[in-house]
């Protein structure tokens, strides 16, 4: 398929060049829930001031001894922006890294469209001493 529309996962066939990924995002702005005033949150991207998200991903650890957030895993995009892939699960995360197809964003409530170019660098937010790790199960779904 040429374009393919997705709310919640990102095919498991590799995508190629030429094809286009359409996410139905339900919240657009990773930093909604630390910080609720889009004049604020945008003054936050603007100057690359990221230290809530990582506070966020830090009392992961200190509550749990890991990351534990599961779907809508914030990345960083061209070493530059945070972006939520909300609502995908964080193991779909690598695959949008490098992605040859064009990943579109839409958000039809808040009016907002968003894109990752083909070959863009996505990286899972994490921190050396807690790197960014799929989640393993030991046991297969019933």
């Amino acid at each position: 398929a040429t374009i393919i529309q997705t709310r919640h996962r990102i095919p498991e066939q590799p995508l190629t060049a030429g094809q286009v990924l359409v996410f139905q995002v339900p919240i657009p702005e990773p930093l909604r829930f630390l910080e609720p005033r889009e004049t604020e949150t945008r003054k936050m991207h603007a100057l690359e001031e990221y230290g809530l998200m990582h506070v966020k991903l830090y009392e992961d650890i200190a509550k749990h001894g890991r990351i534990a957030t599961t779907y809508a895993y914030p990345v960083k995009v061209e070493g530059r922006y945070v972006m939520d892939p909300s609502p995908t699960p964080k193991f779909d995360n690598p695959k949008m890294h490098r992605s040859p197809a064009l990943q579109l964003f839409g958000a039809g409530r808040e009016k907002r469209i968003y894109a990752v170019p083909p070959f863009t660098d996505v990286v899972s937010l994490d921190f050396e001493d807690h790197p960014f790790e799929v989640q393993t199960f030991d046991q297969p779904c019933a």
